[in-house]
């Protein structure tokens, strides 16, 4: 269609063109020359030629164009004419369903209401013994839940027994441990004197000996190994002495911390808590917080007890070191007085092995007593921290116990409010439901039968 309006605007125009030119001509005759006219006239008529060969093409074209329309038209009128055929016969099918959906919609609709009647009863009963089941089933699990419910708080009261007797063992540990310090120190001390007087005793024979023996001077070379000795041991003491003052400026510093915090607690000041005094906190109580006060104000009293002690270490090195140094000046002043002797030298020897040997034994005392302390006092607090994770794992277990009686005391309640609504609602109310379900349930399969072109007020 489009190209047919497109060729016809084209020959309109070529027409009006020509015929505009064939009015210039007739006008323009008179004022050109007869040559030069018929020129141009020659040319417009080969133009007219060349456009009347043109059109009688078109014409051609549009010939070819119509009958090929034509026949086009009349295979559709043909289909056309079998379309209106199926659908007159399409319209008698449905007329035809139509009607036998009616007659079985009033068939079905009095097998119903016949059905209605004949099933009423014994949905009844079904009903009656659906209720009595439900109840038996109720009571069943009810049973079950209330022995679950009484199984759970004797589990709950035997877990609070057991950890009642744990902070029982853990009181008594704590009662023992101050107990065990006192006598382990008051051992150490008898022992230390012990040890302290046999060095003094070994020290007067020494001296006796350089008495019985001050004619004969030892030898420079062994009062030199002596001398070197003495100050070996000067500095060893010297560098126990800075320990011993470190440990005590940290104690100092702890009990300062514990001091503080149990102020804070007891001000109820716990925003100017820091990181450094609660870690103090469960170093010292663990994460347990009951009586808290109590083991703030043991433990204060426990450093201070330490601190006092490792105030008389130090003091006792202090005067040992002093001692030494005492020995090495009478030493030096020997040394420029000996001579050669060599019972002396001998009598000397024999003592220096002795002093040696008495120095050791001393040495190892005290740090096996000093380990014998460390191990008594990490394995109390090994127990402790077994008292106190057993402690933590029996909360945790007792606060699941209490969460799953929670639990079975909702699913009981739960139970009675469903048999409650049971018990409340009347048999008749669900029958009728029942009933206007499976009628909804008929509609519907009657609706799915039912050509989509027909309306529901048809049917009925």
């Amino acid at each position: 269609m489009y190209k047919l309006e497109a060729k016809e605007k084209f020959w309109n125009s070529k027409v009006e063109d020509f015929a505009n030119k064939i009015k210039n001509l007739s006008r323009s005759q008179q004022e050109i020359p007869p040559k030069s006219f018929l020129n141009k006239k020659e040319s417009t008529y080969e133009e007219l030629r060349l456009l009347n060969n043109l059109s009688n093409e078109e014409i051609q074209e549009l010939k070819t164009l119509l009958s090929s329309e034509k026949i086009k038209t009349d295979k559709l009128t043909v289909k056309n004419e079998a379309l209106k055929v199926k659908i007159q016969d399409l319209e008698k099918n449905n007329k035809s369903l139509t009607n036998l959906l009616i007659e079985k919609g009033n068939k079905l609709s009095n097998n119903i209401n016949t059905i209605e009647i004949k099933d009423y009863e014994r949905l009844k009963e079904e009903h009656k013994e659906c209720m009595s089941k439900i109840k038996n089933k109720e009571e069943e699990i009810r049973g079950i839940f209330d022995g679950k419910v009484k199984n759970l708080q004797l589990q709950i009261f035997e877990k609070e027994n057991e950890i009642l007797r744990y902070k029982e063992i853990v009181n008594k540990f704590e009662s023992d441990k101050d107990f065990i310090e006192q006598e382990i120190i008051s051992k150490n001390s008898t022992r230390v004197n012990e040890l302290v007087n046999e060095n003094k005793e070994l020290e007067i024979q020494l001296e006796s000996l350089k008495h019985k023996h001050s004619s004969a001077p030892n030898t420079i070379s062994d009062l030199k190994e002596k001398v070197r000795i003495l100050e070996e041991e000067n500095m060893n003491l010297k560098e126990q002495v800075e320990i011993y003052q470190e440990d005590q400026s940290k104690k100092i510093n702890e009990s300062n911390l514990l001091q503080k915090l149990s102020y804070m607690i007891l001000s109820k000041d716990s925003s100017s808590l820091d990181q450094e005094a609660s870690k103090i906190l469960k170093k010292a109580i663990g994460e347990n917080p009951t009586n808290l006060i109590e083991t703030f104000q043991e433990k204060a009293f426990n450093f201070e007890q330490e601190n006092k002690q490792l105030s008389q270490r130090v003091n006792q090195e202090v005067k040992l070191r002093i001692e030494n140094l005492e020995k090495i000046k009478n030493l030096q002043e020997m040394l420029s007085k000996v001579g050669n002797e060599p019972g002396l030298e001998l009598d000397i020897g024999r003592t220096k092995i002795q002093i040696a040997a008495a120095k050791t034994s001393l040495a190892s005392f005290m740090n096996r007593e000093q380990l014998f302390d460390s191990f008594e006092l990490i394995e109390k607090n090994t127990e402790l921290e077994i008292f106190r994770t057993e402690n933590q794992n029996l909360r945790s277990e007792n606060e699941k116990m209490k969460e799953e009686y929670y639990k079975y005391v909702d699913l009981v309640g739960e139970l009675e409010n469903k048999l409650n609504f049971y018990e409340s609602t009347p048999v008749e109310a669900d029958i009728i439901n029942f009933i206007q379900c499976e009628a909804a349930a008929l509609e519907d399969m009657l609706a799915e039968s039912v050509s989509p072109e027909l309306d529901s007020e048809e049917l009925y």
